[in-house]
């Protein structure tokens, strides 16, 4: 009786510890909600996009797809440009874009534009999300 009582409670704390336990695809999809506001020009309205990442994510359209190469950019991609980078002097233009939100317990509070070469290829590394000028 003892030894059916343990196999017992056994499966059932394996059921029960299953059921709080991630799947599969949010195991591996880190929880990203972000607030992007995009300019084209200084005199153009703002577009903006609340892109939340989970694995069924529909809140914008591509929303899987942008999470994705959002994931594999990594978190990296919202650093600024260290102050003592060399950049080359080209303007790339007036857009700018501003990144606000949450990457798992990271906060992401990050400013893009295209004042010079070392931010337009900040602003292309992300080209998916902000868009190709």
């Amino acid at each position: 009786m003892k030894i059916l009582k343990r196999r017992f409670l056994s499966a059932l704390l394996i059921v029960v510890a299953g059921t709080f336990l991630p799947t599969t695809s949010q195991a591996a999809t880190p929880y990203l909600n972000l607030h992007i506001s995009i300019n084209i020009s200084p005199q153009a309205a703002a577009k903006v996009i609340n892109l939340t990442c989970t694995p069924d994510s529909k809140n914008v359209p591509h929303a899987k797809s942008i999470c994705r190469s959002l994931l594999q950019a990594g978190f990296k991609s919202f650093k600024p440009t260290p102050k003592n980078e060399a950049c080359t002097m080209i303007y790339g233009g007036a857009q700018t874009a501003t990144i606000t939100g949450r990457w798992g317990h990271k906060v992401v509070n990050a400013q893009f534009s295209r004042t010079n070469g070392c931010e337009i290829t900040r602003w292309a590394n992300l080209s998916f999300l902000l868009g190709k000028f």
